[in-house]
């Protein structure tokens, strides 16, 4: 019995993830007639469509954070519905969802030497989701910090969420200043603004003024590029753990 999940959302996404899952050995992404597929060997042991879909809502969650990341765009992908394939080739339609679908431009990257013959292979701006989506699966740090990313990336207690897991699991400020992710003086601007009333009103994390206000706010935009550098540092620092 084989289990396949059709995945609703941002058709500018979905056929980016389409080109960097091909050849995942877990994971692949592939478009067929209808739209498409999410298939995975995690899905090979399920007994149930309700198995399937706990594990599908655990790796979208993961998915929308790494490819949010990657791509931008406010639109989360979701399961549209669930295929479940019989081996004598029958196919049943487990359930059904909809979601909105917008657009937006595709960038790729190539390398030309100087004759101009291309001496590097396309890059496509969702190939690290594939690994991205491998480590949150492995670790539950990275995993809460892309679930909060691609939930609350546009809010500052969203981004501060996040720094603090990223601080917690490398082991403190000065161990991300030492990598060399950012300056102690960016980090201590972000988390002033982030808590200042009188900076961000609302938004603030603290409902009154501690200290007194940042003399150079931090905006919104800023801070999320801060966030996201260290997320992709700590995303791909992860990379030399691997098998």
């Amino acid at each position: 019995m084989k289990w396949k999940i059709l995945l609703t959302g941002d058709s500018f996404d979905l056929q980016e993830l389409e080109k960097s899952f091909p050849d995942s050995d877990t994971f692949a992404i592939v478009k067929e007639s209808d739209g498409y597929y999410l298939i995975s060997t995690e899905f090979d042991s399920c007994q149930s469509s309700a198995e399937v879909k706990n594990k599908t809502i655990d790796v979208l969650d993961i998915l929308n954070g790494a490819k949010t990341l990657a791509l931008g765009g406010n639109t989360p992908i979701k399961f549209g519905h669930i295929v479940r394939e019989k081996a004598d080739g029958t196919k049943e339609i487990i359930k059904e969802m909809s979601d909105t679908i917008t657009l937006r431009d595709s960038i790729s990257i190539i390398k030309k030497d100087s004759e101009g013959k291309i001496i590097e292979e396309i890059h496509h701006p969702a190939d690290d989701v594939p690994k991205w989506l491998t480590f949150g699966l492995r670790d539950e740090k990275l995993k809460r910090a892309l679930r909060i990313y691609g939930k609350e990336r546009h809010s500052w207690a969203g981004l501060y969420k996040v720094y603090e897991i990223i601080e917690d699991a490398i082991g403190g400020m000065q161990e991300i200043i030492k990598k060399g992710w950012t300056t102690k003086s960016s980090i201590k601007r972000f988390k002033h603004t982030a808590n200042s009333p009188s900076a961000i009103g609302d938004e603030a994390r603290h409902g009154k003024e501690v200290t007194s206000g940042p003399k150079k706010p931090m905006h919104l935009s800023e801070a999320r590029s801060l966030v996201e550098t260290m997320l992709i540092r700590w995303l791909n620092s992860n990379e030399n753990d691997m098998p």
